[in-house]
């Protein structure tokens, strides 16, 4: 069926309803009606002036769904369907999808450019390990391409062959360890980490400041990443960029900020009142992320923490089933480590991630099914108010103090450490394809222009 005007206040209707849990929903709510005119017509009606008027459809997030895929259904049988055939106008339809393995499309016969897309099949496979995919890609040519390659300078060189090379274009990524404000180790309602339970330590500033300083990001940065060390949450975007913060690795000063706050040495750890400063620090099962956890686990117990390691399948980390609690949703551990980053020149949606929201709507829940942006559960009045000052912003000077400011506070109050600022994506290439069509965007995933890519002549 074609796409319709229909179809547009449909995806209007689908995201802003609070039963589906939309994580796009900031974008849609910025819209107040949906008129449709004609077909090929819809008049958009937004709340108030904003200068995100273009969140709904600019974002990596953007998309129509069909409505006629939900027409006669019952809504929550429709969305996990949908989750798995979803229907669009792309270059490229699902062809065969098998969880946690690999995902085939064909060329969709009706796009809408003649002659597109170049190839009649694509293959996504998941799992592997990053060395692995460089020689499928480089060397042996079993692969055409991988990426989000989460490797070392030195494995790459290691692994890379003649058949094609490796890219990383700047990006607003931020590898980054998150602190739980809540408690994991004590089950509320049913679920850990409830939000009224505060974490016995993280919640004390001196805690993670100290953590913060004794975190040898220069070294993370340079042997595993060829990248600068973490500043900010809000990078790559010039204009965001904020100014007024800095990091130190100084692991003296962090020891005695926990004496000054109390937190003394009992053997080799550290504990106050009872409580010992005993972490469990997750990330995924990607080789390089093991090797920063190394890094951090040593730098922690040399000003006396107790550190566990963590790693777990990235299929299972980032799954959002409600009943996952290994993902980062749910976020059951002390500490988590994973890369995430704007997604829009106006990055409300991103900025999101530390909000709140009335009675804590918006921090990952039971009872939002772990949608809540807010993986942290930190809540901060100021920074709620900032957050959505910012909607209705039309001074872009404004805008910029604004995002700034809720930027810093993420940062002073170390609710996030930002270990390294990384690329867009890393990832091989064969030098058969046209690299420069492949043209990845920090605001887009790989496959924005999948419908142009094609072999050199």
């Amino acid at each position: 069926m074609p796409l319709t005007a229909a179809d547009v206040k449909f995806t209007w209707q689908w995201n802003i309803d609070p039963v589906n849990a939309s994580i796009d929903a900031v974008s849609w709510e910025l819209i107040s009606v949906v008129e449709v005119i004609d077909e090929l017509t819809v008049t958009l009606t937004f709340a108030a002036p904003t200068l995100g008027w273009f969140q709904p459809f600019g974002s990596n997030l953007g998309v129509i769904y069909p409505k006629h895929f939900w027409d006669g259904k019952d809504a929550t049988t429709a969305n996990i369907e949908f989750a798995s055939a979803p229907i669009g106008t792309g270059p490229y339809v699902v062809e065969e999808f098998s969880p946690n393995d690999q995902v085939v499309y064909a060329a969709n016969s009706n796009y809408r450019e003649p002659g597109k897309p170049f190839y009649q099949r694509v293959i996504l496979k998941g799992g592997g390990d990053p060395s692995s995919a460089i020689l499928a890609v480089t060397t042996t040519g079993d692969w055409d391409m991988a990426f989000t390659l989460q490797i070392d300078p030195d494995a790459i060189r290691a692994a890379l062959g003649d058949l094609g090379d490796i890219y990383g274009p700047p990006g607003t990524g931020v590898e980054k360890i998150q602190f739980n404000f809540t408690d994991p180790n004590t089950e509320v309602d049913g679920q850990r980490s409830e939000k009224n339970t505060p974490h016995p330590f993280l919640t004390d500033l001196s805690v993670r400041q100290a953590i913060a300083m004794a975190i040898d990001r220069q070294t993370i940065a340079d042997r595993l990443y060829a990248a600068d060390p973490g500043r900010n949450m809000l990078a790559g975007l010039t204009q965001y960029e904020s100014s007024n913060t800095s990091w130190a690795y100084d692991p003296d000063a962090a020891a005695q900020l926990l004496d000054e706050a109390g937190w003394v040495l009992n053997g080799e750890v550290r504990e106050k009142d009872g409580v010992p400063l005993k972490v469990r620090y997750a990330t995924t099962n990607v080789v390089q992320r093991q090797k920063v956890q190394a890094v951090v686990k040593d730098n922690l117990v040399a000003i006396g923490f107790d550190v566990e390691l963590l790693q777990v399948d990235g299929s299972i980390f980032f799954d959002g089933t409600p009943d996952n609690d290994q993902n980062f949703t749910h976020f059951y551990s002390d500490m988590q480590m994973y890369t995430d980053g704007a997604t829009s020149a106006f990055p409300l949606n991103y900025m999101k991630y530390w909000y709140a929201g009335p009675d804590g709507e918006n921090l990952a829940q039971a009872s939002n099914q772990w949608t809540g942006t807010n993986k942290t559960r930190y809540q901060n009045p100021d920074y709620d108010a900032g957050w959505v000052e910012i909607a209705s912003l039309t001074d872009p000077a404004v805008a910029t103090e604004v995002f700034v400011r809720l930027n810093d506070i993420v940062v002073n109050e170390v609710v996030e450490i930002p270990l390294v600022q990384v690329v867009a994506d890393r990832y091989v290439v064969q030098s058969t394809i046209r690299q420069e069509n492949i043209a990845v965007s920090p605001f887009g995933d790989i496959y924005w222009n999948i419908a142009n890519w094609n072999r050199n002549a």
